[in-house]
């Protein structure tokens, strides 16, 4: 699962550049989806930037590749819930689903929201997510700080 993983942040890498091939992409999908039935995360076989008839907006264009996206969060999400519970060790693929919600998707203009019933995505401005992602990014340095201002108080 984490070379999947590390796949889909690859191929997100490489879409933002602009000389990227569309078919490398599309190869990437391929593989993925294979992959990710193998494993039981998805069962249909429907995968992609499949476009409903009269389809015309974004959202709707990536409709199935981010609900693709979600889903396998979500269960990678599962399995490190599980591997903690039983005292296993979930904290490096938990970081990776965190960093792929707090830094990859937000350039692309995707704001993911964790919910108690799994994650929720919502298509939005890359820029004002960007400056979000700065702020938190801001916030929890300060709180770091804090916390080792504290530390150093006590020693």
């Amino acid at each position: 699962m984490k070379r999947i993983s590390d796949l889909i942040s690859e191929g997100n890498k490489y879409m933002r550049r602009e000389d990227f091939k569309p078919l490398l992409l599309q190869n990437i999908l391929a593989y993925t989806t294979k992959m990710l039935r193998v494993f039981g995360v998805i069962s249909n076989d429907q995968i992609g930037l499949e476009r409903k008839a009269g389809a015309s907006s974004s959202e709707e264009a990536v409709k199935g590749i981010l609900d693709l996206f979600v889903d396998f969060r979500n269960a990678m999400r599962t399995e490190v819930k599980n591997m903690k519970s039983s005292n296993g060790s979930g904290t490096n693929i938990m970081d990776l689903c965190d960093k792929i919600r707090d830094e990859s998707l937000p350039i692309m203009g995707v704001r993911l929201t964790d919910t108690k019933d799994g994650s929720k995505w919502a298509l939005e401005d890359p820029k004002t997510l960007m400056k979000e992602v700065e702020e938190l990014k801001k916030q929890k340095r300060l709180q770091r700080e804090k916390k080792a201002a504290k530390i150093r108080k006590k020693n």
